[in-house]
């Protein structure tokens, strides 16, 4: 498998891992479900958190989130 994916550059399928509390450790992920006019959107866990854009993740935060993208394509895709 490789993996890849950027920041500037999100798809749908995407894993998206956060970041709360600016720690360092991941405790939260989410999938990018949706991407519309160079936005991205995550899907998380629960209802409330379907299709939220990925930018009220970040600014729902006042601890300094940080967020990792990955992109996870079979060898044979």
């Amino acid at each position: 498998m490789r993996c890849g994916g950027t920041r500037s550059n999100p798809a749908w399928g995407d894993i998206v891992f956060f970041d709360w509390n600016g720690k360092g450790i991941y405790d939260h992920a989410g999938v990018i479900t949706k991407v519309k006019n160079g936005k991205a959107y995550v899907t998380a866990h629960n209802k409330n958190r379907l299709d939220k854009p990925l930018n009220e993740y970040l600014t729902g935060s006042n601890k300094g989130t940080d967020y990792s993208m990955i992109r996870v394509k079979p060898n044979w895709y």
